[in-house]
């Protein structure tokens, strides 16, 4: 892909590096930005003929970007330097790559720096190309731009698609009600976030579009309490208010593990029906669903 088309930056806790500006470097071309690899999945019994497919498996996503930079004189170059080796040093911690498109849309992903060798110089000692890998270990993009999806009594009233939540009161015991997700990527998401503010009891939250539930019959939440689930992959936590352990309040045929909001391949349109339900509910009642859109490659 030519960087031309789009503005590049790293960024690593509060810091943020252009790339594409040439303040610090300029980023020439990269790899690995498309489609996710991905591997099939089978097996096969004593005797069969071939093997069954059961799927596929996305691979963690590498990107390479070569690098560049100028500098006037030897002073200038060896301090260039030493910025672009602090800016690229280890840390425990992942850093994300951020893309803003021609297209004005913006598409981020999580990744280890590998580092870079940073030797190969030319004749001109006031000039530099090297190159950087980064390992990205889930492979899709998202848009950083999150959305959230209040549940209220009145939907047409009280429902906000935001990137900011801005959680809405309930005002009545009894919850029984639905609204549609549009979902707009083209990679399954795993909200990062669902939260349950209680009081509320019997808490069921379900993807009717994928028949996937998170069921919290038999459980009550009490007033000032909560309920937060993180779908995410390595994460897959359901916390209290004080961040206590509660998996256990799911019933056992809950779908922690694949809950999701499924794209336009997978469900007509994209058009997830969320439907809630529960009792118990007063004003201090809220629930919402917090997500990134996650695309396979730009």
């Amino acid at each position: 892909m030519n960087p031309e088309h789009c503005t590049i930056q790293l960024v690593r806790g509060n810091s943020t590096f252009n790339l594409s500006d040439g303040t610090l470097c300029k980023c020439t071309s990269m790899q690995g930005i498309g489609p996710m690899a991905t591997v099939r999945i089978s097996e096969a019994v004593p005797l069969q003929h071939g093997v069954t497919d059961r799927g596929f498996r996305a691979d963690k996503r590498m990107i390479r970007l070569m690098l560049q930079f100028t500098a006037g004189d030897a002073t200038s170059y060896w301090d260039r330097r030493e910025d672009l080796i602090a800016m690229l040093e280890p840390t425990t911690s992942l850093s994300k790559l951020r893309f803003d498109l021609g297209n004005g849309n913006r598409r981020q992903i999580d990744c280890a720096i590998l580092g870079s060798p940073m030797d190969a110089r030319t004749a001109d000692a006031g000039f530099q190309r090297f190159a950087v890998d980064f390992e990205c270990p889930n492979p899709a993009f998202y848009d950083p731009a999150g959305r959230a999806v209040t549940f209220g009594i009145d939907y047409s009233a009280k429902t906000f698609q935001i990137p900011m939540v801005i959680p809405l009161g309930i005002g009545q015991s009894t919850i029984d009600t639905s609204q549609t997700i549009t979902y707009s990527g083209s990679w399954r998401s795993y909200p990062y976030r669902i939260r349950i503010v209680g009081p509320m009891t019997d808490c069921v939250i379900t993807n009717e579009s994928t028949g996937e539930k998170l069921d919290f019959t038999g459980t009550t939440i009490a007033a000032g309490d909560r309920r937060d689930i993180d779908l995410r992959y390595s994460h897959k936590t359901v916390k209290s208010a004080s961040g206590a352990n509660k998996i256990a309040d799911l019933t056992s045929d809950s779908d922690l593990t694949s809950w999701h909001l499924a794209t336009q391949r997978e469900v007509g349109g994209g058009s997830n029906a969320i439907a809630v339900t529960g009792t118990g509910a007063t004003s201090a009642t809220e629930i919402y669903i917090s997500y990134y859109e996650y695309y396979s490659g730009i």
